[in-house]
């Protein structure tokens, strides 16, 4: 079974499921990972995954992509050749060339990184390595970009890798609880994030995680997993309304 296929409630709860309970409502994250009716990824997100593929699973390429050349879809011919490509594609994403050309400069700029080659050729070093435990009662599970004996390591996108434009992208999308929640669960005590630019000349940045900022993720983790525990057992589907409204402070904007 795929990884991101997986029932939650039944082979163990990964981050972006712990996420979306605390940030928006258990009802959205029932719905989104259990149900199945997450978004559709946006291109951003899409543009993550293809590069996250060739920089640590170039292997798999072939099998999950396929390179559209330039069609005219405005003409007879051109649709009737791109409804064939489709349909050759079977499960594989069709993607630009532009889109293509663009992750494979960024797979460069990665490999060509001092910092990133020296931890890609470790003895030590594998990829995308799903781990499984168990966190208090909970069943948990979760996907490591880069495993070594040491560390842990998550590839980002993002548009800004300075340290002061990253540290936003860490609060707002809850790195920090992230990467505590990997690292826990691999068994290590370092974690790093390597951020690269999908503007511009793709500028890279490594950044390794203070104990402290460890610490505040291992809090926001732990409380999204007793928020959790507690709603499913007063909700077994986490679907009661009482977890759909929204419960604000007053706040100035």
């Amino acid at each position: 079974m795929n990884y991101y296929d997986m029932n939650p409630l039944e082979h163990g709860v990964n981050f972006s499921f712990l996420k979306m309970g605390l940030q928006k409502s258990w009802k959205h994250a029932y719905e989104a990972y259990v149900l199945g009716l997450q978004s559709a990824p946006t291109p951003a997100m899409q543009k993550g995954t293809l590069i996250h593929c060739l920089a640590l699973e170039p292997l798999s390429f072939n099998d999950r992509y396929i390179v559209a050349p330039e069609i005219n879809r405005r003409t007879k011919a051109g649709k009737q050749q791109w409804q064939e490509l489709i349909e050759s594609a079977g499960n594989r994403v069709v993607i630009s060339e532009d889109d293509y050309l663009e992750a494979v400069d960024c797979q460069m700029k990665l490999s060509e990184h001092p910092w990133f080659s020296k931890v890609m050729h470790r003895e030590d070093t594998t990829t995308e390595d799903e781990l499984y435990g168990t966190m208090g009662d909970t069943k948990v599970r979760g996907k490591v970009d880069i495993l070594t004996s040491d560390f842990i390591v998550d590839l980002k996108t993002t548009s800004d890798a300075s340290p002061v434009g990253f540290q936003r992208s860490v609060r707002r999308f809850m790195y920090d609880a992230q990467l505590a929640f990997y690292a826990d669960l691999a068994g290590v005590e370092e974690a790093y994030i390597i951020a690269i630019e999908t503007n511009g000349t793709h500028q890279i940045a490594v950044y390794q995680l203070s104990k402290e900022t460890l610490e505040h993720g291992r809090r926001q983790y732990q409380e999204a997993l007793d928020l959790f525990g507690t709603c499913l057992s007063l909700y077994p589907t986490l679907g009661s309304p009482a977890f759909t409204s929204y419960q604000l402070e007053p706040f100035v904007i």
